[in-house]
């Protein structure tokens, strides 16, 4: 089947112009920049058709069409445009089958009278698992940085001064579980890497904003003593862990209590950070409720090694 777009569908002056020569559709389509722009990201896949800098435009169209995004829904033209794009996939690996077949099963059929949901990174094969983990992360850096700037745009010099030392070891503790907390001997290490960056990234904006929208829960003395007694007590089963202690399987690549023990000392650090800040900028908030949140989210985190 040609993928060839319909009249009615072929861009206007004004939309050509709309994008850049230059531009990436997936940019536009999965909002990396912001808020997902469908129009622009049609405009870029039609417009750009150098694969070098938009190389997944095809695609773009594809879940465009399927989903209705922007433009009317043509099923049959998505399937057309999938299927232009997957001749390039390797043989042996998965494919876009699945989907396909949705699609296929709801050309023609009266009662589908909507649009039927694609996305190439939830169905893609194998070569898209690492790109489409790169396109999040990207697009959930710039929301996290833009949450940071509609806090801390009209703060001080001297306030943003004593920010930066929550930021800074903020950063360490990422550096230091994107290290020591992931195991690097499965296919999986790649998504381990950005979900743990963005655990400890996440965390930053996240506290920020409960102590400035003061919604941070409130806990007591003896709650307080209880986390941090769980959190003692988590830490002493990890360093029994003989998994986490032995040596051929931390060779081969496996997370070790070593690790660990450096990871938590640069958590100590953030924690600490954290606490001398909020007691500098929100003094209303008590110490305990800072060290509260920061320790139930280390205990999340840690809780996957549990079961070692």
């Amino acid at each position: 089947r040609s993928s060839d777009l319909p009249k009615a569908d072929k861009l206007s002056v004004a939309a050509w112009a709309s994008v850049p020569k230059d531009c990436d559709s997936e940019d536009y389509y999965y909002g990396v920049e912001g808020a997902p722009d469908y129009k622009s990201a049609r405009a870029c896949a039609l417009k750009n058709e150098d694969p070098s800098s938009n190389p997944f435009r095809r695609l773009v169209l594809a879940m465009l069409y399927a989903n209705g995004q922007g433009v009317a829904p043509n099923l049959a033209l998505a399937i057309s445009l999938i299927c232009s794009e997957d001749e390039g996939v390797r043989p042996g690996e998965s494919s876009f089958t699945t989907p396909v077949a949705e699609l296929a099963a709801a050309v023609g059929n009266p009662r589908v009278t909507s649009a039927v949901h694609f996305d190439m990174c939830e169905w893609g094969p194998t070569p898209f698992n690492d790109h489409c983990e790169a396109v999040r992360a990207t697009r959930d850096a710039n929301d996290r940085q833009r949450r940071l700037k509609a806090v801390t745009a009209t703060w001080p010099a001297a306030t943003m001064s004593a920010f930066q030392r929550v930021a800074v070891t903020n950063a360490e503790f990422r550096d230091a579980i994107v290290t020591g907390e992931v195991d690097t001997r499965g296919t999986s290490r790649n998504f381990q890497y950005s979900d743990k960056a963005r655990q400890a990234e996440s965390s930053l904006v996240a506290m920020l904003e409960s102590l400035e929208q003061s919604t941070l829960p409130a806990v007591s003395d003896a709650g307080l003593a209880a986390l941090d007694a769980e959190l003692n007590n988590v830490y002493r089963t990890l360093s029994k862990s003989e998994a986490l202690n032995d040596v051929d399987q931390i060779s081969a690549g496996a997370v070790s209590f070593a690790g660990i023990r450096q990871d938590q000392r640069a958590w100590l650090r953030y924690r600490d950070a954290w606490v001398a800040f909020a007691a500098q900028k929100y003094p209303h908030v008590p110490k305990r409720n800072v060290i509260a949140q920061l320790t139930q989210e280390r205990l999340s985190q840690l809780a996957e090694f549990t079961d070692y």
